[in-house]
């Protein structure tokens, strides 16, 4: 998009958009605009970033499991899980009102045409532009979810690595245009998710995969109308790339949801009944 700064000389944080700026507000903030790691930066490697990342993040992962079967690591990190899911209730708190506030007061469409052009429009806002940001490296602060789970000598599925490598690539290929979409519907329901992990209530899981499933149909309905009635795709590949994420995801949770809650439900109620009928 032309129209998006290319570089960090050209970004500038935002100085009034609430408590989460009280620490920019001084003569550091200058110093720190020109360091930040802005999904609209072009002179920050984004992509090798990600690939690394990713990377990293299994070869770790999978270090730590045999470690934790080998009984080389015994720490089991309750207290540590509970301040990592609090930060990311509170933060995805956040990131939904700040998103929300600053579509409401700038977006100003009016019809479903100028809906569609909402993202791109609100893409140039600082302010939005920072709240994409935190977004984004929040995908990195997710990764110790698997951490907590494989401590707890939890087992991983292919869903929840998937889920894990991708997401910070998702959004940075949604940078120019449809990222604020994501922050809105995504944040939201890690604001319920990790709010869940931090006080578990076992009945409400089903609706949590529930809503999951939801935000992904939303996302994919969105991008169809973006791109088939919005403006020209400036990015097909990247819309591309979120397209076969969203759906990989759709897939994988509707088939999560299904095996859990439809047969698995059904199976249990099965092994009720049944010991009913012998005492009878």
């Amino acid at each position: 998009m032309k129209n998006i700064p290319a570089g960090n000389d050209q970004f500038k944080l935002p100085r009034s958009s609430g408590i989460f700026f009280i620490v920019l507000r001084t003569k550091m903030a200058d110093t720190f605009e020109k360091y930040w790691p802005s999904l609209y930066n072009a002179d920050f490697p984004h992509i090798p970033v990600l690939v690394s990342s990713a990377a990293l993040y299994l070869v770790v992962i999978f270090s730590l499991q045999s470690a934790v079967r080998a009984k080389k690591v015994t720490w089991v990190p309750n207290k540590f899980a509970l301040v990592h899911n609090i930060i990311l209730t509170v933060l995805s708190l956040w990131m939904f009102l700040e998103c929300f506030y600053v579509s409401y007061k700038e977006g100003g469409f009016s019809g479903f045409t100028e809906y569609i052009q909402f993202p791109r429009r609100t893409t140039t806002i600082p302010r939005m532009m920072f709240v994409a940001d935190i977004f984004y490296w929040s995908k990195f602060l997710e990764l110790v979810d698997t951490v907590i789970l494989v401590l707890r000598s939890r087992e991983l599925s292919f869903l929840h690595l998937f889920h894990h490598c991708t997401t910070a690539a998702i959004c940075y290929a949604s940078r120019l245009g449809s990222v604020q979409v994501g922050v809105l519907t995504n944040s939201l329901v890690h604001f319920f998710m990790y709010l869940h992990f931090a006080r578990p209530v076992p009945f409400l899981r089903k609706y949590l995969t529930t809503i999951q499933i939801v935000q992904f149909l939303y996302c994919i309905a969105y991008f169809s109308t973006y791109v088939f009635l919005g403006p020209p795709v400036e990015t097909p590949l990247e819309i591309a790339w979120n397209y076969l994420c969203y759906l990989t995801f759709l897939a994988f949770f509707s088939h999560f949801f299904y095996e859990n809650y439809i047969t698995g439900a059904a199976a249990a109620k099965r092994k009720k009944v049944a010991p009913a009928k012998k005492a009878a």
